[in-house]
């Protein structure tokens, strides 16, 4: 299994560098794949694989995001606090959060200079 670099996912074609980003923001780590002229993160077991079936590399968001930017991933993705939050826990915030998505609006937020999570949109 490789391990792929930021800069390899950075290098990438613009429609899988994006949903190799897009899917860290929730988890942990992806795999990517090609086959059939194209780049996929979705792992099948099937029983025939096409000529050009190559296993791409792994990633994992700690090799491209931030201690910060995973932390502000996962209150945007989850509207919750993760047990390595170390900054004020305002649930008002998350409630708006949570509210405003019920209604189809994107809100989000991130960690200002003090440490705290603030929503920003």
């Amino acid at each position: 299994m490789k391990n792929l670099t930021r800069t390899e996912v950075e290098n990438m074609p613009k429609e899988i560098r994006e949903e190799v980003l897009e899917m860290l923001t929730a988890y942990d780590e992806c795999d990517i794949w090609f086959e059939d002229g194209k780049y996929n993160t979705i792992t099948v077991l099937k029983a025939n694989y096409s000529k050009d079936h190559k296993y791409i590399g792994h990633v994992e968001a700690n090799d491209i995001y931030t201690e910060t930017e995973q932390i502000e991933n996962y209150i945007n993705n989850f509207i919750s606090f993760p047990t390595n939050y170390k900054g004020e826990k305002n649930y008002t915030e998350l409630n708006i959060m949570e509210t405003e998505r019920k209604k189809g609006n994107t809100k989000i937020g991130k960690i200002n200079k003090d440490g705290n999570f603030k929503l920003i949109k």
